[in-house]
């Protein structure tokens, strides 16, 4: 793991998995990325970036919001 991302994810586990501490990873992300994070229903993660699903019990899946624009190949 690159050493930046070794410390975002150090913080994730100072902060008890609060979820704005993966800030500097969804600053990071692709189209194609997704982030899973712990959280209950109803209360999707303070990551107002994303488009949050709840996709099982206690998991958020986030992703950038989608476009209409075509894929590039």
């Amino acid at each position: 793991m690159p050493e930046d991302d070794f410390a975002v994810y150090q913080r994730i586990l100072w902060n008890f998995g609060d979820s704005r501490a993966c800030k500097p990873w969804v600053d990071k992300m692709r189209p194609a990325d997704r982030l899973v994070i712990r959280g209950e229903r109803g209360s999707p993660p303070q990551l107002p970036e994303l488009e949050w699903k709840y996709a099982a019990s206690s998991i958020w899946i986030g992703r950038l919001p989608s476009t209409n624009t075509p894929a590039r190949n």
